[in-house]
């Protein structure tokens, strides 16, 4: 079964083209954690740097920062949950080997450690959860943020609109 598994998430799944994309999306797939401290030269190639100051207000570079922040962490976790997989298939395999081959009477140690992989499993799965909980909340906030900005655009094009109107 565990095999049957460890096929299923190796099978091929790349897809970009281009040569900046495809460098970054194999380091994503890489289930290598130690690719982690490349994602953000990886990330900067495809989805650009933050503009100059002189190319963007101060409030809308803020945004992009941090949009990209949380984008990176997220690609960063996602290289780091994969490859935590793998060791967790690896655990269950040599688990049901010791299992297997258990003298009568050990079974149950084996069965403790067994649990623990459990709870490890489980903790790794809520460390994922959360970080799905800050993408959305980070997408969320950069959607109330665009509002705003659009609601300091409308009113300042108002303000300039009633000059020009009283100014007749």
């Amino acid at each position: 079964m565990a095999s049957r598994i460890r096929d299923l998430l190796h099978v091929p799944t790349h897809s970009a083209t281009l040569p900046d994309p495809t460098r970054l999306e194999t380091m994503l797939l890489s289930r290598d954690s130690a690719q982690v401290e490349q994602v953000a030269g990886g990330y900067q190639s495809v989805y650009l740097q933050v503009p100059i100051p002189a190319a963007a207000p101060l409030v809308r570079r803020n945004l992009m920062d941090m949009h990209d922040a949380v984008a990176m962490a997220a690609m960063k976790r996602s290289i780091q949950i994969d490859a935590l997989a793998e060791l967790e298939l690896e655990a269950a395999d040599t688990l049901a080997n010791q299992l297997r081959d258990a003298a009568p009477g050990t079974a149950p140690m084996v069965e403790a450690q067994v649990t623990a992989w459990m709870m490890r499993s489980q903790a790794y799965t809520q460390s994922a959860l959360s970080e799905l909980v800050r993408l959305r909340s980070a997408q969320l906030a950069m959607e109330s943020a665009e509002l705003k900005l659009g609601t300091l655009s409308t009113t300042g094009t108002r303000n300039n609109v009633d000059q020009i109107l009283n100014a007749r």
